[in-house]
């Protein structure tokens, strides 16, 4: 991929005509090729650090004696790499051969794509998440003593499938509200990381886009 960013600068933002004054043009491409491997190094490094999350959580779980929510976590983990990896390929077969300003509109676009993909996603993979500690949870030994323990107390207690129905409404509900918080979360957690690169993105068009209006 960095080769093919290179040949944007060199080739694919000949198109001086699109700028009134070469220093402008300049100074965006600069700025373009900036933003862009900046971003394409935080997204790349943002799926490394997923793979390593998942391989070290598989470890520990196995460690701690929970091998199959380990597996059923890392899954997910990993479900969120290869769509990241998906979406990479998908910009790098965006055309190289034009002007800075094209480009960077075709990025822009990507991005959203990326984002509302990702959006989606997290509303499927939050409340999944969710779910798999719950039923992790209720398989220790700790939580059936519990359980234990609060039948002694209230013998006549609703059970559902060895669990106390309240226990099963109560994950219901978190599990709605989770689904429903999802999108919120995952664009508070994308912008915390990207928001500061978004925004320069967002400036940068919008000064090209001004300067076009002029011409």
């Amino acid at each position: 991929m960095k080769q093919s960013i290179e040949n944007i600068w060199k080739e694919g933002f000949a198109d001086k005509d699109s700028l009134t004054a070469p220093e402008l043009h300049d100074l965006y491409n600069q700025q373009t090729q900036s933003i862009v491997d900046k971003m394409q190094r935080m997204f790349d490094v943002n799926l490394k650090m997923i793979v390593g999350g998942a391989a070290i959580f598989l470890l520990v779980s196995f460690v701690l004696g929970f091998p199959l929510f380990g597996f059923y976590a890392s899954a997910l983990l990993i479900m969120l790499v290869v769509v990241g990896r998906e979406e990479a390929k998908k910009l790098e077969q965006a055309d190289k051969n034009v002007s800075s300003y094209e480009y960077l509109k075709t990025f822009d676009a990507w991005l959203k794509g990326v984002i509302a993909r990702y959006t989606r996603l997290y509303t499927f993979f939050y409340p999944a998440l969710f779910v798999g500690v719950m039923f992790s949870m209720r398989a220790s030994e700790a939580a059936q003593r519990l359980i234990d323990g609060v039948m002694t107390k209230f013998p006549d207690i609703t059970l559902v499938m060895g669990t106390p129905l309240s226990v099963w409404v109560g994950s219901a509900v978190l599990t709605v509200l989770i689904t429903l918080w999802a999108p919120a979360l995952y664009r508070w957690d994308m912008y915390f990381i990207y928001g500061r690169v978004i925004k320069k993105l967002e400036k940068l068009l919008a000064d090209m886009e001004e300067l076009r209006k002029g011409e």
